[in-house]
C-alpha cells in the first residue's frame, strides 16, 4: 500500500491518480492504528484513518506543514502541498475501502485459527476415542478367576468341599 501510494507520485498528477492517492493515504494510516491497536472494530479502525487524514487535510490551511516542508522537504509525502477539498473524498473512499479490508481479513484470520483449533480438537478427540476403545477391550476380556470350574474357593478355614 505504501509503495503503490509513493508510486501515484511519480506520474503526471489527474484528479484520478489525486484520488487514489488519497483514498491509500487514509487506508495507510488505518492500517497502522490497526497493527498498533489489533483490538479496535473495523468501523474504529475506519473512522480514525478518515479524521487523521482529514486533520492533516486541514492543518494544511495554517502554516504549520509549509513551515516543516522548508526545513525537511520528504515530510511532503506525510503532510502534502496544500489543501485540496477534493483529497476528503480520496480519504472517505479510501476509510470505505479500509473497512472492507479490515473485514477481510478478520474473517480470514477467524476461519483460520477454526480450521487449527479444528484439526487440534480432532487430534484430542482421535485419542479419547482410542483410550475408550482400549478400555472397552480391557473390560471384554474375561475376569481373572478359577481356571476349571472344579476348582472352588477353600473358604475361610481353607478347606475345600469334596
Amino acid at each position: 500500500m505504501l509503495l503503490a501510494g509513493l508510486a501515484l507520485q511519480l506520474p503526471d498528477r489527474t484528479v484520478a491518480i489525486d484520488l487514489a492517492g488519497s483514498a491509500l493515504y487514509a487506508s495507510l494510516v488505518g492500517l497502522i492504528v490497526a497493527i498498533a491497536s489489533p483490538r479496535l472494530s473495523g468501523p474504529a479502525v475506519a473512522l480514525i484513518g478518515f479524521g487523521v487524514s482529514t486533520a492533516v487535510e486541514l492543518l494544511q490551511l495554517t502554516g504549520i506543514p509549509a513551515a516543516l516542508l522548508a526545513a525537511v522537504p520528504p515530510l511532503r509525502l506525510v503532510f502534502g502541498s496544500s489543501f485540496d477539498a477534493l483529497d476528503l473524498v480520496g480519504y472517505a473512499v479510501g476509510a470505505v475501502l479500509l473497512l472492507f479490508v479490515h473485514g477481510a481479513a478478520l474473517r480470514s484470520a477467524r476461519s483460520s485459527t477454526r480450521r487449527a483449533t479444528g484439526r487440534s480438537v480432532g487430534r484430542a478427540a482421535e485419542r479419547s476415542d482410542q483410550r475408550t476403545d482400549q478400555h472397552a477391550a480391557r473390560s471384554a476380556e474375561p475376569a481373572p478367576g478359577p481356571a476349571r470350574s472344579d476348582e472352588r474357593d477353600p473358604g475361610p478355614a481353607g478347606e475345600r468341599e469334596p
